[in-house]
């Protein structure tokens, strides 16, 4: 559900207790029962009075105690927000492939808990500015840091970005049969044109098409001449809370494009496909229906999250080491 499945230390805390409660009461031994009849507000065991009823909590009340946290509560209300796939975005926590440390690490930046200057100013009154220490320009809050840092986004954030592509044209390789076995995705390198029989692949190359439009690079565009139609890739990687705007402005981005190729290759269709994961891992709905009409294998959603999420934990070491 979004946790790292730990037990309540409190619940264990009070099984214990009851079960070593229970132990000395029940017991034939007479110096167990005298104990017993004696203490009455002597040992934390208060063995005279009745037992403390054990209430663990359920997933659910669980879930309402997250929910109503105000400030580890926002990426709860994200993960279970209207268009987002609950289940394909925690592929991550159940496949166990990220180690424990950075786990935990990815949780501190999906809950807000990392010591950027917004949390020290606001949280811990801290009397320090709250600007960026790279920019100067906006709040230094862990969305900024993560996914709207313009100092970021030439180098930290296209490069996470890319990581992402590569995973998605990988699995485009390996469907052709182009690639042999699976290599991770820093050691991959995608060939700017691919083709086998009658279907080609271009990876970040500028289209040329006989009227000039603003946006003619996409990430990635398929071209299946057999079956007479296209598919135009387009990668995000936001913050949580912009995953349905930039859906949105990855499919408006490229419709002239699209109609473009439609004519010049004489296709029936052509489609655009964005294939959007947050910066911390949200996998929309949209993103799931992508994958699915290119036909790529289930891990690939397993690897697209980890090449995202050790992105963002890399981005936010590196940041928080600035002084």
């Amino acid at each position: 559900m979004g946790g790292r499945g730990l037990i309540s230390l409190l619940n264990l805390y009070r099984k214990e207790e009851n079960n070593l409660r229970n132990y000395i009461i029940n017991h034939t031994s007479n110096i167990l029962s005298t104990i017993a009849s004696l203490d009455i507000n002597y040992t934390a065991l208060n063995l005279r009075s009745p037992g403390i009823p054990i209430s663990e909590a359920d997933d659910g009340t669980r879930s309402e105690i997250w929910k109503n946290k105000p400030l580890h509560g926002r990426f709860y209300h994200s993960l279970m927000d209207v268009g987002v796939d609950a289940e394909a975005s925690l592929t991550w926590l159940k496949s166990g492939s990220i180690f424990p440390e950075t786990e935990g690490f990815l949780f501190a930046i999906q809950e807000q808990v990392i010591a950027t200057k917004a949390y020290r100013k606001h949280i811990c009154g801290e009397g320090i500015d709250d600007l960026c220490r790279l920019c100067k320009k906006a709040v230094e809050s862990i969305q900024h840091v993560t996914s709207g840092c313009t100092i970021l986004a030439g180098k930290e954030y296209l490069q996470r970005h890319n990581n992402a592509a590569k995973v998605v044209h990988q699995a485009m390789a390996q469907k052709m049969e182009l690639v042999d076995k699976y290599c991770p995705h820093y050691k991959y390198h995608p060939e700017p044109i691919i083709s086998m029989r009658n279907v080609k692949v271009f990876w970040d190359q500028p289209i040329l098409t006989d009227h000039t439009i603003p946006h003619n690079r996409p990430d990635i565009l398929i071209i299946d001449k057999s079956k007479q139609s296209a598919f135009i890739i387009e990668i995000g990687v936001p913050s949580d809370d912009n995953l349905h705007k930039v859906v949105a402005e990855k499919k408006r981005k490229y419709v002239e494009l699209a109609e473009e190729i439609k004519q010049l290759y004489h296709l029936k269709e052509t489609r655009i496909l964005p294939i959007v994961i947050s910066c911390n891992g949200l996998i929309p709905e949209e993103t799931v229906s992508s994958l699915r009409l290119l036909e790529l294998p289930s891990q690939t959603i397993e690897r697209m999250q980890q090449a995202v999420l050790l992105g963002t934990a890399n981005i936010v070491r590196k940041f928080t080491n600035i002084k």
